[in-house]
């Protein structure tokens, strides 16, 4: 199982038409992600567990509505820590 990591950034592809999406969380998550965020952004954003977001993000990424930006390792300099805090502060918000 390929499971999407909490500190993952996700986007929403930029061709989606939104307006084809007939599940509420998709279209809450295609919303939240026109920027990238992190799974535990979106999970805090929209206020469900952080499981059901995953599992969530799982089916979109499968089916091509959003991208998984691959987070690069610890050698990230200012942009990982900037990631890290904004990581830290969507856990915080749970």
């Amino acid at each position: 199982e390929n499971e999407i990591r909490v500190e993952a950034m996700i986007s929403t592809r930029p061709d989606l038409d939104e307006d084809g999406l007939t599940q509420v969380e998709h279209c809450s998550i295609a919303r939240l992600c026109r920027s990238p965020r992190s799974v535990a952004e979106i999970s805090a954003e929209l206020e469900i567990p952080l499981q059901v977001a995953k599992i969530v993000l799982g089916d979109m990424v499968e089916t091509g509505l959003v991208v998984v930006h691959r987070t690069t390792g610890l050698t990230g300099g200012s942009s990982h820590l900037a990631l890290m805090e904004r990581v830290l502060g969507g856990l915080r918000r749970l």
